[in-house]
């Protein structure tokens, strides 16, 4: 099957990245590729998040024969390298709907509907654990992870965020779980230093004008949030550049489409992603910029040179 990449050529200045040039090509992806920035498909059934680990890539996928199915316990994850992409973690019963990843000494954490599921990534043999939110809370959706060992998890239905404490990754005090601040639709999460952005999508489908991208100037103090931008989207994944000048988003909105935004100036560029309907939780890798294109099963890769 041939899929649509769109892969993009910027230069990476000290305080920021030029679109260069961009072209559309149609690849397929198979076991024989190299790793040459082609679309990542072997593997991959309905992929909602993408995560580096070990010069690699973690990719989570729901497993589902469609979309919109809730079979339980078919969630795995993929781990691509080397222009393959293998099975690290089968669909073990554990996972239904696997969306945020995030790691933490040798531990990785994945947000999967209404709990973290945690595996030791050294003894993947060994049973998970499993973190359960509150009743309400149904969709647990991203995770970001500061060097001290807080997690912090978006909620998309009840728009919470809450902190856990993992600096025993092996035994998780899950009566640490606590709330931390209430964002409309929390989505995805990315962290830098003492700021927390967090992406807004509207569970009923409809974006209003608190579905933006907003910010935490300080971490320490969580009723310290605004609004990034004002542009209402239906927000999903969060990635930040290399040099830490851009904020990179996935918006549902207009058919799908991936973009950043300039701190320096707050000025917004689209990416050219024609093709991509369902971009998700996204990340830089190397020098890629990696978007799981959840409805079509891809991994679109847009290239970041220096």
């Amino acid at each position: 099957m041939k899929h649509l990449a769109c892969k993009v050529m910027m230069v990476v200045a000290v305080l920021a990245i030029t679109l260069a040039s961009c072209k559309n090509k149609q690849t397929e992806q198979t076991a024989e590729n190299n790793d040459n920035g082609a679309p990542i498909t072997e593997n991959l059934r309905f992929c909602e998040s993408v995560l580096p680990y070990d010069g690699g890539l973690l990719i989570a996928n729901f497993g589902t024969k469609t979309l919109d199915a809730t079979n339980t316990g078919l969630g795995y994850i993929t781990y691509y390298k080397d222009g393959r992409n293998q099975l690290l973690i089968p669909a073990d019963g554990n996972l239904t709907q696997p969306r945020g990843m995030g790691l933490f000494q040798d531990y990785l954490f994945v947000a999967c509907l209404n709990s973290i599921v945690v595996y030791n990534l050294n003894n993947l043999t060994e049973e998970p654990q499993i973190i359960l939110f509150p009743e309400d809370d149904l969709i647990v959706n991203d995770i970001a992870i500061n060097n001290g060992g807080t997690l912090f998890a978006s909620v998309s239905n009840t728009g919470r965020v809450y902190i856990l404490n993992i600096q025993n990754p092996e035994n998780i005090d899950v009566k640490s779980l606590m709330r931390y601040v209430e964002i409309p639709g929390a989505n995805g999460l990315v962290l830098d230093g003492r700021h927390l952005y967090i992406a807004s999508y509207n569970p009923e489908g409809e974006p209003t004008d608190d579905n933006v991208l907003y910010v935490l100037d300080d971490v320490s103090n969580p009723t310290d949030v605004r609004h990034l931008t004002g542009i209402p989207g239906q927000y999903d994944g969060l990635a930040l550049s290399p040099d830490g000048t851009l904020l990179f988003f996935t918006d549902w909105s207009n058919e799908g489409r991936v973009g950043y935004i300039r701190f320096e100036n707050g000025e917004i560029t689209y990416l050219p992603s024609d093709g991509i309907v369902g971009p998700a939780d996204l990340c830089v890798w190397n020098s890629d910029l990696c978007v799981p294109d959840l409805v079509n099963s891809t991994v679109v890769r847009f290239l970041i040179e220096e």
